[in-house]
């Protein structure tokens, strides 16, 4: 998920979950965590979990909360992908309750292109 700044590989000490981080470490993460941008009207349920397809392959994440910002005037949200789809722009679809929305990918400023 992109989280790996938060910890560190190496220590001589044992922890719970230490070979699976390892094994994650050396392999690559399988997800990562993107925000994504969804124009439009306000998504119904912004804290259910809904299902994400990257547009043209048959990759399947998740979105695990979306919510419309006022300021930015459009959805917000974070979500999980497949690890080679995380491209800045990267078109993706979501099944909400309000039916098919189509969004994309952001950077940290929630911008869709660089």
């Amino acid at each position: 998920a992109g989280l790996d700044r938060f910890f560190k590989m190496g220590k001589a000490a044992e922890y719970l979950g230490r070979e699976a981080l390892e094994r994650i470490a050396s392999a690559g993460p399988d997800r990562r965590m993107v925000r994504l941008v969804v124009k439009g009207d306000a998504i119904a349920n912004p804290r259910e979990t809904y299902p994400l397809t990257v547009a043209d392959t048959q990759d399947i994440g998740c979105v695990t909360s979306i919510t419309f910002s006022p300021r930015l005037g459009f959805n917000v949200g974070l979500g999980y992908v497949p690890a080679n789809t995380t491209a800045t722009g990267t078109a993706v679809t979501i099944d909400s309750p309000t039916g098919t929305v189509t969004g994309h990918i952001a950077n940290n400023n929630w911008q869709t292109s660089d």
